[in-house]
């Protein structure tokens, strides 16, 4: 996989694109998981995003007006959240699943592959456009938490994100960049569900 540091290195003897690290170790950020769920739930849930009291309203922006007029709305009976609304929130609300950095658990090896420019107008190799990255091989195993909060566990929100965790699986969402050039599949387990009720006692 490859989740890219976001700037070049100033050590020429490094990669020109390097993975993302902390303490010299790759991870998987939160808000990169964060981002391709949500994009994956918003393409499931297209249609109910259409009635949605927010998404469903062109240029509903978040001024105060707006927001007045969502708080008298949020216990009236024509009122509706989309699912992507209810888990992640909006301009007014706040969302109810939080991802942790997802860190490794025993230690990887990091590949240096190259990579080069494409002239879109000869459709062929750029001059002068070959560069080298870094992924991280396979075999490597990442850890992390989403802490869930008052939600139903049999509601169609929950559903989502178990639906989510199965297309993994699947190889249907990839996660980090390249994932055309074959970079991004994993398997992924839930190890333990714990209410939110319980987990504040261990703390």
């Amino acid at each position: 996989m490859r989740i890219g540091a976001g700037h070049a290195g100033l050590d020429p003897t490094e990669p020109d694109n390097s993975v993302i690290k902390q303490n010299g170790k790759p991870f998987i950020p939160g808000s990169s998981l964060k981002g391709v769920f949500r994009a994956h739930i918003e393409a499931l849930f297209s249609e109910e995003r259409h009635h949605c009291f927010v998404c469903g309203k062109r240029g509903f922006a978040p001024n105060k007006e707006n927001r007045a007029l969502f708080l008298r709305e949020l216990d009236g009976e024509g009122f509706k959240l989309c699912p992507p609304c209810a888990l992640f929130g909006n301009e007014f609300i706040q969302g109810r699943v939080y991802f942790s950095d997802f860190l490794l658990d025993r230690p990887a090896s990091i590949a240096i592959r190259d990579g080069v420019g494409i002239d879109r107008a000869t459709e062929t190799a750029a001059n002068q456009k070959k560069y080298d990255y870094e992924v991280v091989e396979p075999g490597a195993a990442f850890s992390g938490e989403l802490l869930l909060i008052n939600l139903n566990q049999a509601g169609e929100e929950y559903r989502a994100l178990k639906l989510m965790v199965e297309w993994i699986n699947l190889g249907i969402i990839r996660i980090g960049g390249s994932v055309s050039r074959g970079l991004g599949r994993f398997e992924a387990t839930l190890e333990e569900e714990m209410p939110l009720g319980e987990a504040m006692k261990r703390v």
